[in-house]
């Protein structure tokens, strides 16, 4: 009986979870043995068979439907062919079990999990708060955890969840709440440093401490996001890698605490609509303003890698809007 084994856009990742499975090969075998061939199809009629192994995207997806008709061993493989995760059996009963929450996942022991088990969270703290997912068990892996794509069963030692990014990655996955009540800075850096694409969504999100990252960000902002200081500190972002942020306008509220809203010390940043309001602070010693960047002023971006671009760029109650140590400054907007 023809029963689906994965769906199109699935998305796989590397062994530590941290990024998609660029060009990554999906293998599937009889199950039980080493390497013998088995056929999956493109829909439940079994007709057309897909390639075997599949090949994923750059962005780690499977680019088809995969039905398959009695029990398979798949094996997931770099681009290189080297394997990283071996399920046997999978059945082909894409029916997610389901719990509520992110703890409810976790606390499953791991006893009664198979390899490849996969599972539905319909929230990250209560049902329907939009941190849930799909995730699948990964016995062997001792990947670290990050709070939103890879978690380790309370059990502790080997084994760990890892999320199936199909759509958006945003920081309520992570766990913040962005409800102007909950301390989200260390959500916030967690997201930041798992150096994957992220949606950035409506909410406010409180910081008591700047988020510090040296991979390079890649921000897609949705809705209007504000981030506000609620304590004295520095930067509120600090980043030595490559920060991209486009999509709806999102808001740096220093709150007269911050000194700096995005501090990019080495890197060149790509900003568009970005608020930086009220930072006045100086006790840190440093001239406040919103941005502050090493980079070279390119108000075209055509002056590609080496040049800071800022566009629809706005500063309210700043010491200076912004700083570009390499040409450049201002106080309103770019």
């Amino acid at each position: 009986m023809a029963a689906r084994l994965t769906p199109a856009y699935q998305t796989f990742n590397t062994a530590n979870g941290s990024s998609p499975l660029a060009g990554g090969k999906i293998h599937f075998y009889v199950s039980g043995s080493v390497s013998t061939n088995k056929d999956t199809f493109s829909d439940d009629t079994l007709l057309t068979a897909n390639t075997n192994p599949l090949i994923l995207d750059s962005a780690g997806r499977v680019q088809v439907d995969v039905w398959g008709d009695g029990a398979y061993k798949m094996v997931v493989a770099d681009s290189a062919d080297t394997p990283i995760s071996t399920f046997d059996p999978i059945t082909g009963s894409f029916a997610f079990q389901s719990v509520n929450t992110i703890a409810e996942l976790t606390a499953l022991t791991k006893s009664s999990l198979t390899n490849g088990d996969q599972i539905n969270v319909t929230g990250y703290y209560a049902q329907g708060d939009g941190g849930g997912g799909n995730f699948y068990w990964v016995s062997a892996s001792t990947a670290t955890e990050n709070g939103g794509t890879i978690f380790e069963a309370d059990e502790a030692g080997t084994g760990r969840w890892l999320r199936i990014i199909s759509d958006e990655l945003t920081y309520i996955m992570f766990g913040a709440k962005g409800d102007g009540v909950q301390d989200d800075v260390t959500f916030l850096q967690n997201a930041w440093a798992a150096g994957l694409p992220l949606t950035e969504t409506d909410g406010t999100y409180l910081m008591s401490s700047g988020v510090t990252v040296t991979n390079d960000v890649d921000i897609t902002t949705k809705g209007n996001p504000i981030f506000q200081a609620t304590a004295t500190m520095e930067a509120m972002f600090k980043i030595t890698g490559v920060l991209t942020k486009i999509g709806n306008r999102s808001e740096y509220d220093g709150n007269v605490l911050a000194t700096t809203g995005i501090w990019c010390p080495t890197k060149q940043p790509y900003i568009v609509n970005a608020d930086f309001k009220d930072f006045t602070n100086t006790t840190s010693g440093s001239f406040p303003m919103g941005l502050l960047t090493g980079a070279l002023l390119d108000l075209t971006g055509e002056n590609g890698v080496g040049s800071c671009y800022l566009e629809n760029v706005r500063a309210f109650n700043c010491g200076l809007g912004w700083r570009i140590t390499g040409g450049g400054q201002g106080s309103g907007t770019a």
